[in-house]
């Protein structure tokens, strides 16, 4: 697979994910409350080597941010961040019921075999475009092999 069908099949299955309205492929120029919860799948550094004659492997960090509530709107801090909790706790459940993106990589994970990532917990600086958000930063390891 490529990095561009990776990112595409990672925003596909970040979408279907409860609680998120929106994982665009394209990069937006800003989130308008419509879109909102936003993830924004953004590939990240990668390992390659030759994994065997003819067979490359590349293990790449995706990082997903999704933006959930702007700071400053809510009825108070705690708005955005109770409402990032639920969506928290989906997307987590979600990745671990996907491992292989729907058969676009070899598994989600690290070099130990098992379907593992990591997440930031939930946040009120997640700044785009010149304004803050809460919400949160899952960091996921791929692996692929290809030819």
């Amino acid at each position: 697979m490529t990095i561009a069908a990776t990112h595409t099949a990672l925003c596909s299955v970040v979408a279907g994910s409860s609680g998120i309205v929106s994982a665009p492929t394209a990069m937006p120029t800003a989130l308008n409350a419509a879109e909102l919860p936003c993830a924004i799948v953004i590939p990240g550094p990668c390992r390659w080597n030759e994994h065997a004659i003819g067979l490359y492997r590349q293990e790449r960090t995706y990082y997903v941010n999704v933006f959930v509530l702007p700071v400053a709107q809510g009825q108070g801090v705690d708005e955005g961040f109770q409402k990032a909790l639920p969506i928290l706790h989906a997307l987590g459940y979600t990745l671990l019921q996907n491992p292989d993106l729907n058969d676009t990589v070899d598994r989600i994970g690290s070099d130990d075999g098992r379907t593992s990532f990591t997440d930031g917990g939930i946040r009120g600086d997640m700044g785009f475009a010149g304004t803050e958000y809460h919400g949160f930063q899952v960091v996921l390891p791929v692996i692929e092999k290809a030819t």
